[in-house]
């Protein structure tokens, strides 16, 4: 994205407030994580329920997040769901998925496995984990 899109985007953020809005990121091996103003709370797929029956994406936690956290976060799902290039049609294995609302009404977008939205989201929230 250009610097006059995220310029744009961080603008309709401040102007929109921060308390109403969250995000649900669902990564490539189906573990997801919530997003608020507040946190970051990652729920790890188990393997009873993984596709391989072995997979075990390792133990929950939940991080509290400060605003400018929350900030660099959202302009990475806005990016994300406004780059339409690396959307595909159906969630897949190995693709990711942010569901969010938009005028109360639940939305998502699914990324293709390899795409540079989907890799840069991924790297953000692992991060997070790491604090």
């Amino acid at each position: 994205m250009n610097l006059i899109g995220s310029v744009v985007i961080s603008i309709a953020i401040a102007l929109s407030g921060f308390h109403n809005r969250q995000y649900t990121y669902i990564d490539g091996s189906a573990n997801s994580y919530e997003v608020t103003a507040e946190s970051v709370h990652y729920v790890p797929i188990k393997p009873e329920n993984s596709s391989s029956g072995s997979y075990d994406g390792g133990e929950e936690w939940a991080r509290g997040i400060d605003h400018a956290t929350f900030h660099k976060l959202e302009i990475l799902f806005l990016e994300a769901i406004k780059d339409t290039s690396g959307h595909i049609e159906n969630r897949i294995k190995g693709s990711g998925m942010i569901i969010y609302f938009d005028d109360d009404t639940e939305k998502s977008v699914v990324l293709a496995s390899g795409s540079n939205s989907k890799d840069t989201l991924e790297s953000a929230l692992r991060q997070l984990e790491e604090q």
